[in-house]
Protein backbone atom coordinates (compact mmCIF):
# COMPACT_ATOMS: atom_id res chain seq x y z
CA UNK A 1 0.00 0.00 0.00
CA UNK A 2 1.28 3.45 -0.82
CA UNK A 3 1.35 5.89 2.06
CA UNK A 4 -0.23 9.18 1.04
CA UNK A 5 0.29 12.56 2.64
CA UNK A 6 -2.57 13.72 4.83
CA UNK A 7 -4.08 17.09 3.96
CA UNK A 8 -3.66 19.79 6.58
CA UNK A 9 -7.03 20.72 8.05
CA UNK A 10 -8.11 24.24 9.00
CA UNK A 11 -9.64 22.64 12.08
CA UNK A 12 -6.15 21.74 13.32
CA UNK A 13 -5.11 25.38 13.27
CA UNK A 14 -8.10 26.43 15.34
CA UNK A 15 -8.28 23.60 17.85
CA UNK A 16 -4.60 22.89 18.27
CA UNK A 17 -3.39 26.49 18.10
CA UNK A 18 -0.19 25.49 16.35
CA UNK A 19 0.57 22.59 18.67
CA UNK A 20 1.58 19.22 17.26
CA UNK A 21 -1.31 16.77 17.03
CA UNK A 22 -1.33 13.79 19.34
CA UNK A 23 0.03 10.71 17.60
CA UNK A 24 -3.37 8.98 17.77
CA UNK A 25 -5.12 11.92 16.09
CA UNK A 26 -2.49 12.04 13.37
CA UNK A 27 -2.86 8.30 12.79
CA UNK A 28 -6.65 8.56 12.55
CA UNK A 29 -6.41 11.32 9.95
CA UNK A 30 -3.87 9.33 7.99
CA UNK A 31 -6.17 6.28 8.00
CA UNK A 32 -9.23 8.25 6.85
CA UNK A 33 -7.29 10.14 4.17
CA UNK A 34 -5.80 6.95 2.77
CA UNK A 35 -9.17 5.17 2.90
CA UNK A 36 -10.73 8.02 0.90
CA UNK A 37 -7.95 7.76 -1.69
CA UNK A 38 -8.37 3.99 -1.83
CA UNK A 39 -12.14 4.24 -2.36
CA UNK A 40 -11.67 6.95 -5.01
CA UNK A 41 -9.30 4.64 -6.89
CA UNK A 42 -12.07 2.01 -6.72
CA UNK A 43 -14.64 4.41 -8.22
CA UNK A 44 -16.24 5.76 -5.02
CA UNK A 45 -16.11 9.52 -4.43
CA UNK A 46 -17.00 11.37 -1.24
CA UNK A 47 -20.44 12.97 -1.64
CA UNK A 48 -21.87 14.05 1.72
CA UNK A 49 -21.44 13.80 5.47
CA UNK A 50 -24.40 13.24 7.79
CA UNK A 51 -23.74 14.98 11.12
CA UNK A 52 -26.79 13.37 12.82
CA UNK A 53 -28.97 16.35 11.96
CA UNK A 54 -28.31 17.32 8.36
CA UNK A 55 -26.51 16.30 5.20
CA UNK A 56 -23.48 18.44 4.42
CA UNK A 57 -22.27 18.46 0.83
CA UNK A 58 -18.56 17.69 0.75
CA UNK A 59 -17.19 18.12 -2.78
CA UNK A 60 -13.65 17.16 -1.72
CA UNK A 61 -12.03 14.68 0.60
CA UNK A 62 -10.57 17.55 2.58
CA UNK A 63 -14.03 19.07 3.07
CA UNK A 64 -15.33 15.74 4.37
CA UNK A 65 -12.39 15.42 6.75
CA UNK A 66 -13.01 18.93 8.13
CA UNK A 67 -16.54 17.86 9.07
CA UNK A 68 -15.62 14.39 10.36
CA UNK A 69 -12.89 15.60 12.67
CA UNK A 70 -14.98 18.45 14.08
CA UNK A 71 -17.61 15.97 15.34
CA UNK A 72 -17.68 13.02 17.71
CA UNK A 73 -19.31 10.91 15.03
CA UNK A 74 -20.60 11.19 11.50
CA UNK A 75 -21.56 9.08 8.51
CA UNK A 76 -19.73 9.70 5.23
CA UNK A 77 -21.62 8.94 2.04
CA UNK A 78 -19.82 7.88 -1.13
CA UNK A 79 -21.27 7.67 -4.61
CA UNK A 80 -20.23 5.78 -7.69
CA UNK A 81 -20.47 6.92 -11.31
CA UNK A 82 -23.73 4.97 -11.45
CA UNK A 83 -24.92 7.17 -8.53
CA UNK A 84 -25.11 4.26 -6.12
CA UNK A 85 -24.50 5.29 -2.52
CA UNK A 86 -22.86 3.67 0.47
CA UNK A 87 -21.66 5.01 3.78
CA UNK A 88 -18.73 4.65 6.13
CA UNK A 89 -18.86 5.53 9.82
CA UNK A 90 -15.62 7.00 11.12
CA UNK A 91 -15.48 7.49 14.88
CA UNK A 92 -12.62 9.78 15.96
CA UNK A 93 -11.04 8.64 19.19
CA UNK A 94 -10.92 4.93 18.32
CA UNK A 95 -7.34 5.10 17.00
CA UNK A 96 -6.75 2.32 14.44
CA UNK A 97 -10.42 1.29 14.76
CA UNK A 98 -11.61 4.68 13.54
CA UNK A 99 -13.56 3.10 10.66
CA UNK A 100 -16.08 1.30 12.80
CA UNK A 101 -18.78 0.42 10.24
CA UNK A 102 -19.83 0.65 6.61
CA UNK A 103 -22.89 -0.17 4.55
CA UNK A 104 -23.13 -2.78 1.82
CA UNK A 105 -25.82 -4.55 -0.16
CA UNK A 106 -26.46 -8.31 -0.06
CA UNK A 107 -24.23 -10.00 -2.59
CA UNK A 108 -22.15 -6.82 -3.04
CA UNK A 109 -23.54 -6.07 -6.55
CA UNK A 110 -21.62 -2.79 -6.90
CA UNK A 111 -18.32 -3.85 -5.32
CA UNK A 112 -18.30 -1.43 -2.38
CA UNK A 113 -17.83 -4.16 0.23
CA UNK A 114 -14.99 -5.65 -1.82
CA UNK A 115 -13.34 -2.21 -2.04
CA UNK A 116 -13.64 -1.73 1.72
CA UNK A 117 -12.25 -5.21 2.39
CA UNK A 118 -9.25 -4.51 0.14
CA UNK A 119 -8.18 -1.65 2.41
CA UNK A 120 -5.62 -3.54 4.47
CA UNK A 121 -5.45 -1.56 7.70
CA UNK A 122 -2.59 -3.59 9.18
CA UNK A 123 -0.39 -2.92 6.16
CA UNK A 124 -1.41 0.72 6.29
CA UNK A 125 -0.55 1.09 9.97
CA UNK A 126 2.82 -0.55 9.34
CA UNK A 127 3.39 1.88 6.43
CA UNK A 128 2.30 4.79 8.65
CA UNK A 129 4.95 3.94 11.21
CA UNK A 130 7.58 3.89 8.45
CA UNK A 131 6.18 7.19 7.14
CA UNK A 132 6.55 8.80 10.57
CA UNK A 133 10.17 7.71 10.62
CA UNK A 134 10.66 9.17 7.14
CA UNK A 135 8.92 12.45 8.04
CA UNK A 136 5.80 11.82 5.91
CA UNK A 137 2.75 13.36 7.48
Amino acid sequence: MTLLNVPALRLEMVLDDGHILAEQMEGERRIVSNLFQHLAASGWEVAQVWDSETFIDTPTQEAAMEVIFSLEGARVFFKSKELRRHSVVPAPGLDTNIVCNFSSRPGDPDGFKAAMNKFDLKAFVDDAARGDAAGIR
